[in-house]
């Protein structure tokens, strides 16, 4: 979702970079000398600075997105959008503020919920993810970006075939330099099981470690298939996953 909102805010920059506040997509596309990015082809044509729309192709670890913005009254930070992103089982919203001057952009307010049961089919696994807040900042618009971000979240009544796995913060982070690092616990359930994510921007794949406390607890069908990927030591369960990162 961070990297998808940091495309928009490029997008938007571009646009008025090019004075095109009344001014549609399809016209930037006709006057700009070199093509665009590949990824602007999933804007429509009539989108425009004032508001839009484009399409996220699905990816491994979640459904075909819409991400739509619309421009609030500006204030004396600067212009300002409100942004969301919808999809089977998602529902996102945040707000864009880009300086008068914009070197600098900034996400803030990001809030929604994200449906686990739709993001991996026939994975067994269920429960919300409950978006509590998401911001964000793009530096260097005229010259070298850099993005970070920062997603808090909790999630809440999480299930692996039908058994309770708990609940518990989540916490993303991306950092000025590209890395991408993350947690979770979730506590409450049949056992305690904590993730520690990390990885790099532009990365396809990142790295979940997982501690399962008492792999015993879980589901057999489940158990047999984590225990195969992971290291046991006693009745704890350690294991790496891969987590796509590229969206």
């Amino acid at each position: 979702m961070i990297r998808s909102l940091f495309y928009l805010i490029i997008f938007i920059v571009g646009l008025a970079a090019a004075a095109l506040w009344q001014g549609e997509m399809h016209h930037l596309r006709r006057v700009l000398p070199a093509p665009l990015p590949a990824w602007t082809d999933q804007i429509d044509d009539s989108a425009r600075l004032r508001g839009g729309e484009m399409q996220i192709k699905a990816g491994a670890l979640r459904p075909a997105l819409t991400l739509r913005w619309k421009a609030i009254a500006p204030n004396t930070e600067g212009l300002r959008w409100s942004l969301f992103v919808t999809g089977q089982g998602v529902d996102l919203n945040a707000d864009l503020v880009l300086p008068v001057w914009p070197d600098q952009a900034f996400l803030r307010n990001g809030r929604g919920t994200v449906l686990l049961d739709n993001l991996v089919a026939g994975s067994g696994i269920g429960g919300v993810l409950r978006i509590n807040r998401v911001t964000g900042r793009l530096d260097g618009l005229l010259d070298q970006m850099q993005p970070s971000g920062r997603l808090t979240a909790t999630a809440q009544r999480i299930t692996l075939d039908g058994a309770r796995l708990g609940e518990g913060p989540v916490r993303v982070d991306l950092s000025t330099d590209g890395e991408i690092s993350g947690t979770i616990a979730l506590r409450d359930g049949v056992t305690d099981i904590d993730g520690i994510l990390s990885g790099t921007s532009g990365a396809v794949l990142g790295q979940l470690d997982v501690t399962v406390e008492d792999v015993t607890r879980l589901p057999a069908a489940a158990r047999g298939a984590l225990e195969r990927l992971g290291k046991l030591d006693g009745s704890t369960l350690r294991l790496s996953l891969p987590v796509p990162l590229s969206y």
